[in-house]
């Protein structure tokens, strides 16, 4: 994960998103790197649907685009 990302809270990323610094795709992307690393020793997801978090964050990002607003807890870790 860009350890940039790592450090931000929930609300900071969802605010760089918003404000488009950033992309829902990259902050889910940068988090699913996080989980694929981590996930062999923690074993704690029973599930991760990459595909699925990916095409949401993306959805995310063309609402933004188009000006909507748009529940950005689909696109923060732990939202």
């Amino acid at each position: 994960m860009n350890e940039e990302l790592a450090r931000r809270t929930a609300l900071e990323l969802a605010s760089a998103v918003k404000s488009r610094q950033i992309s829902a795709a990259e902050v889910i992307r940068s988090t699913l790197q996080r989980i694929a690393a981590a996930e062999p020793e923690l074993n704690a997801f029973t599930d991760v649907t990459e595909s699925r978090a990916v095409e949401e964050a993306r959805e995310v990002d063309r609402a933004i685009a188009r000006g909507e607003e748009k529940s950005l807890s689909r696109c923060v870790p732990g939202g």
